[in-house]
C-alpha cells in the first residue's frame, strides 16, 4: 500500500507526493492547473506546509496570467496566515482595476 492511502482506502492529502502536483501547475491546460491548485490547497490544509508555500509562489510566477491567478487565489482562500494575507494585499495593490481585471480582483 502507498503511504498516502489510509487503511480505510481514502486519500490522505497531507501525505500525497507533491512533485507531480507541482508539475501539473505548469500544464498548458487551465483545468489541470486549477485542479492542481485545489490539490495543493488540500495538501496544505492537511499539514503539508510546503504545498501552501508553493501555491503562494505561483502568485508571482503567473503575475501576468489572470486566468491562472484566479485559480491560485481560489486555492489560497482557506489559508489563514499572515504571509497569505500580505501576499493577497500586495496583489490588490499591484493589479489595476479595469474591465479585464475585475473578475480577478473580486
Amino acid at each position: 500500500m502507498v503511504a498516502w492511502i489510509t487503511e480505510s482506502g481514502s486519500i490522505d492529502p497531507g501525505k500525497l507526493p507533491i512533485d507531480q502536483i507541482m508539475e501539473k501547475t505548469l500544464d498548458s491546460d487551465i483545468d489541470g492547473f486549477n485542479d492542481a491548485c485545489r490539490i495543493l490547497q488540500s495538501m496544505h490544509i492537511h499539514g503539508k506546509e510546503g504545498a501552501g508555500i508553493f501555491l503562494l509562489g505561483l502568485l508571482h510566477h503567473f503575475k501576468d496570467d489572470l486566468k491562472r491567478l484566479i485559480g491560485v487565489v481560489e486555492g489560497l482562500q482557506l489559508f489563514r496566515t499572515k504571509q497569505c494575507a500580505d501576499a493577497l494585499i500586495l496583489e490588490l495593490r499591484r493589479v489595476k482595476n479595469s474591465n479585464t481585471t475585475r473578475v480577478y480582483i473580486n
